[in-house]
């Protein structure tokens, strides 16, 4: 699955998944989206999950 999006699109999908019982996710990245926003969605990825 790829997720692609801002960090509120990123933020729903992740919830979605653990809503649905998902005890462990994944992540990777890619360079795509630039440095600046690489680093907003690693920061939102590892808040805890709320």
């Amino acid at each position: 699955m790829a997720v692609i999006g801002d960090e509120k699109a990123v933020a729903a999908e992740v919830r979605r998944h653990r809503d649905a019982g998902a005890m462990e996710v994944v992540f990777a990245g890619t360079e795509i989206a630039g440095d600046a926003d690489g680093r907003r969605i690693w920061a939102l990825l590892g808040e805890p999950a709320g």
